[in-house]
């Protein structure tokens, strides 16, 4: 028996040793076909596959000396290939894809593997690999739309901000059925709450009606307004303004849906209420001047304003002396801050032009790394706007 199987051995040695003697690599195949020529190991099988050394993250890491090339496959942690490129071990990456659907306060994967998705702000997320590229790789982006219902925020948008405490800002907004001067809670629907100075770039909110605006303590109802309804805004300026700062205050209500705030709209209103046309200086002293309180708004007649949620917006804008009229939107404007929110009304004109028209979304790739990238996403006029969106990395 020890004869035989030291002749096998010698055999298989032999076999083993003679390509080096022709320059010709091995094949193994149940054809006797010839490798190829610039193979040293040329296998070929319709039943069986090549099997890798398998082994735990820990047992790879501990490989003494790998050498450069060395492949095994890792059956825990992270599955999949790795290869040592001569200094680190390397993932052996697959082309990744995603689908990605964001939402308020975080986003929500539909498809794909082998990444995270953080929500950093509205219209912008932050795709983490699992994986490290060893170069930035390619990505490629597309956009599919809004997820769920498209919000009824109006198309122009107010490019408004302010930098620091000492500019003009909106600092508290509350809707209510009942006059007061602050209070009359068993009657408030919404209110932004007192909030800190807090500056941003390009500051901006919508208070949709899922906002927590519409729904914290003491639990806000949403009423629905008819026809020839009155209900009440209070609303306050900073006060910590620079006194030197001059401003504006307007408000608009979009009654008939179309995503912008008319002058005059298909039903003949017009969608500015309220438009302070002397530039007022903002100072502790005048308050009331630089401050809404229990201002008016009443809901048009029955033929002259759309069913369902309605875009109201407040404005404060820092304005030259003397200045005359509303501030514009669609433009970068400083020391100023604008809020949008929704009311709901029953009782007008349905069908027809009466639904806000879908809003286009355009996605952005930012700051691609080999760890990851942003998808920055926005209306035609830049407003950040939460999107659907698909990615596929390629390297």
């Amino acid at each position: 028996m020890m004869k035989r199987i030291f002749t096998w051995l010698f055999t298989v040695a032999c076999v083993l040793s003679m390509p080096d003697l022709f320059g010709q690599g091995i094949g193994l195949n149940s054809t006797g076909a010839a490798p190829a020529l610039s193979a040293q190991l040329d296998m070929a099988s319709s039943t069986q596959g090549f099997l890798a050394p398998r082994m735990s993250k820990a047992q790879r890491i501990a490989i003494s000396s790998p050498a450069t090339g060395l492949l095994v496959y890792q059956n825990d942690v992270e599955r999949g290939f790795f290869f040592f490129d001569g200094l680190i071990w390397q993932a052996w990456l697959k082309p990744r894809s995603g689908s990605v659907s964001m939402g308020l306060s975080s986003s929500t994967i539909t498809k794909g593997q082998g990444y995270s998705v953080t929500h950093v702000q509205e219209g912008r997320d932050q795709i983490t690999f699992s994986s490290t590229y060893t170069s930035i790789p390619d990505i490629a982006l597309t956009a599919e739309g809004l997820p769920g219902v498209p919000p009824a925020a109006p198309f122009d948008y107010c490019y408004t901000a302010y930098s620091n405490c000492n500019d003009v800002h909106v600092s508290f907004i509350r809707l209510k059925t009942l006059i007061g001067i602050s209070t009359n809670m068993g009657s408030v629907f919404m209110e932004t709450g007192v909030t800190a100075c807090n500056p941003v770039s390009f500051n901006y909110s919508f208070y949709n009606l899922s906002h927590s605006a519409y729904t914290t303590s003491p639990n806000y109802p949403t009423p629905t307004f008819g026809p020839g309804t009155l209900f009440y805004m209070y609303a306050t300026r900073s006060l910590t303004a620079s006194p030197s700062n001059q401003n504006a205050f307007s408000i608009w209500f979009d009654w008939d849906q179309n995503g912008e705030f008319d002058a005059v709209n298909v039903f003949g209103n017009n969608e500015l209420l309220l438009s302070e046309t002397v530039a007022t200086t903002l100072n502790s002293s005048n308050a009331p001047i630089n401050n809404v309180q229990n201002y008016s708004v009443t809901i048009p007649g029955a033929a002259n304003f759309c069913n369902g949620p309605i875009t109201g917006r407040i404005m404060a804008k820092a304005v030259s002396s003397g200045a005359i009229g509303p501030p514009p939107c669609d433009e970068v404007q400083v020391r100023g801050e604008t809020e949008d929110f929704e009311i709901i009304v029953g009782g007008g004109v349905s069908g027809g032009l009466c639904a806000y028209p879908p809003k286009g979304v355009n996605c952005n790739i930012l700051n691609p790394l080999t760890t990851g990238f942003q998808v920055n996403c926005a209306d035609k006029y830049g407003a950040p706007i939460n999107g659907i969106y698909n990615f596929k990395v390629v390297q």
